[in-house]
């Protein structure tokens, strides 16, 4: 069975430079979504020595 899912990205924010969607609204089906961002963070905790 196929079904189809539709999203909409709204509310932009930047967090370290970076603009991500704060809110997410979606459905599926009958039924409604809706995702707030409350932050983001970037590569915390990551360093160049985790990548060699």
């Amino acid at each position: 069975q196929t079904q189809n899912q539709e999203a909409t990205f709204s509310n932009y924010q930047e967090f370290n430079g970076i603009k991500f969607p704060g809110t997410k609204t979606g459905s599926l089906g009958p039924q409604t979504v809706e995702f707030k961002l409350t932050g983001a963070k970037v590569n915390e905790g990551v360093t160049e020595a985790d990548f060699l």
